[in-house]
């Protein structure tokens, strides 16, 4: 079975944003050459404004779904991202870790 265990919230990140450790340890990178066992878990509702706008730049926090994300990022033990592609089980639609984890094959455990 592939785990994934809370370790701690991280500060200053814009919505919501956690450190896991992940067994056994995910790979990521170009070719998927690299691995970590740490994730984290971005949760955020963003909006864009009309026309577009700056990519990767968070502007309001908005009351439509359409900017729910959910996004898994490698990570090291202290929770600094080290490739900021998302990886598999990230999508966009929800706030839910539980969902982006299982999406990649892992569940969350106590």
């Amino acid at each position: 079975m592939c785990t994934a265990t809370f370790v701690r919230q991280l500060d200053r990140w814009r919505g919501d944003a956690r450190l896991y450790h992940v067994r056994p340890p995910i790979r990521f990178g170009r070719g998927q050459a690299q691995e970590t066992d740490h994730v984290v878990v971005s949760c955020i509702d963003v909006v864009m404004p009309a026309g577009g706008g700056e990519p990767g730049r968070v502007y309001a926090v908005a009351a439509e779904p359409n900017g729910l994300e959910t996004f898994l990022f490698a990570a090291d033990r202290r929770g600094v991202v080290l490739d900021w592609d998302e990886l598999p089980g990230s999508f966009r639609g929800r706030l839910d870790a539980a969902e982006a984890f299982r999406r990649a094959g892992y569940e969350i455990v106590k």
